[in-house]
């Protein structure tokens, strides 16, 4: 890259660009395996952790979150965008329950979608999640 020009006078403006092309080596006998580790709920958010314990990364296409209030309607959703998790590694994914239908929540249907699986968890909610309780699909 161009230094700048030391010498020179007025206004100037310097651009860097940094270019990151990732490069995936599969092993001779692949095995993917996707999994949810957790999913808590604190305060409005919803955290889902995901771990890759397979030995070749995979991508998450997508994450659907759907709350459910205690007649069984929706009155919740929520779509998150997903990335590659590589092999041996965990991601949290987050998003935030409006306040208007915090309260109202009874039950969260998740489900991750990656290229080879879809993986699905229910998790029951008792109590105001819009408060400072934590609850998790471990600890129940």
């Amino acid at each position: 890259m161009p230094s700048g020009g030391a010498g020179k006078q007025g206004a100037n403006i310097r651009l860097y660009t940094r270019v990151g092309i990732p490069v995936f080596i599969r092993p001779l006998e692949q095995e993917s395996l996707a999994e949810i580790k957790g999913i808590s709920v604190n305060g409005g958010n919803i955290d889902i952790e995901l771990r890759n314990a397979g030995n070749t990364h995979f991508i998450v296409t997508g994450i659907h979150v759907q709350g459910f209030d205690a007649a069984g309607n929706a009155s919740f959703e929520r779509d998150i965008g997903g990335w590659y998790l590589l092999s041996g590694t965990e991601k949290i994914y987050s998003t935030r329950i409006p306040q208007e239908v915090c309260s109202s929540i009874r039950d969260l249907n998740i489900a991750v979608q990656t290229k080879e699986t879809i993986l699905t968890q229910k998790l029951p909610l008792n109590g105001d999640l819009c408060g400072n309780p934590t609850e998790t699909a471990e600890n129940r």
